[in-house]
């Protein structure tokens, strides 16, 4: 798979640290991160800027604690009506929810598992990890030796090689043959 688009979606300030992190984490294991703080000065108005930036991504991940954001909800709904693949966190520490971000996440819940977490640390590992875990189980091409080309794994898996590099190991859909591929580095 190419390199992969996530985009970053919550209240930016109630949540800049969270934001920060999972940037980190997502860059580091070489993910492309669009989020709106970096988009700088544009002609066009922002909710224009940050629609694109959800149509240019693969996957919407959407972060939420306290505050209601109208962009956020925004950003989900044009995520959702394109098909995108959306993971949904919801910060469970020191709640003093907004109803309507109450409401919002309950019809989330409805649609998606969304897993609550109290750290910083704890969302910046379990974002990139659960996404890695998708493009596992749905993208992971190998090439097979036996069909002499490039297939999905069929129920791939994360492995640590002996010299700490992070592969794939999965067995191709049509014949059953192992396969094999290097992945990106985790850190």
């Amino acid at each position: 798979m190419k390199e992969a688009k996530v985009f970053l979606s919550s209240a930016m300030t109630e949540l800049h640290n969270e934001r920060a992190a999972v940037h980190k984490a997502l860059t580091d294991r070489d993910f492309k991160v669009i989020r709106f703080e970096d988009f700088g000065a544009r002609p066009e108005s922002a909710q224009t800027a940050y629609l694109e930036g959800v149509q240019e991504a693969e996957f919407y991940v959407g972060i939420f604690w306290n505050q209601h954001s109208m962009a956020t909800e925004e950003e989900y709904g044009e995520a959702e009506r394109l098909g995108k693949c959306c993971f949904i966190y919801v910060k469970d520490f020191d709640v003093n929810r907004e109803s309507k971000l109450q409401a919002f996440i309950d019809e989330l819940r409805q649609k998606h598992t969304c897993p609550t977490f109290v750290t910083v640390v704890d969302l910046a590992e379990r974002v990139p990890r659960d996404i890695q875990a998708w493009v596992l189980h749905h993208y992971v091409q190998g090439y097979c030796v036996r069909c002499r080309a490039e297939r999905v794994m069929k129920d791939a898996k994360e492995v640590t090689m002996k010299n700490g590099r992070l592969a794939a190991k999965g067995t191709c859909p049509k014949c059953g043959t192992g396969m094999f591929k290097f992945l990106p580095k985790k850190h």
